[in-house]
């Protein structure tokens, strides 16, 4: 019986430890689908970068604040470049 939960626990840790995967969402103001890309820290204060789908470009970006909405997780975020707030709706996980 050891083994087999000792065997459990082990599978379950090696299916819980991959990769991170992108974060999905939408840009609020523009409807265009974006995307933060995997290894990305998204909290408060930091850097982040995330692909706008709709124009093909990625985009640096400050987080400046994180809520979530139990059917989304709202990201505002302020570009590098432009200075401009954003509110990406992000999928919940």
């Amino acid at each position: 019986m050891k083994i087999t939960v000792t065997f459990a626990a082990g599978f379950l840790a090696l299916l819980t430890s991959g990769p991170a995967c992108a974060w999905d969402g939408t840009d609020a103001a523009t409807g265009n689908n974006v995307e933060i890309e995997q290894d990305n820290l998204v909290r408060s204060g930091e850097t982040i970068e995330y692909i706008d789908h709709g124009t093909g470009q990625t985009r640096e970006v400050e987080v400046e604040g994180i809520t979530d909405s139990g059917s989304s997780v709202d990201v505002e975020v302020t570009d590098s470049v432009s200075g401009e707030t954003h509110t990406l709706e992000m999928d919940p996980h």
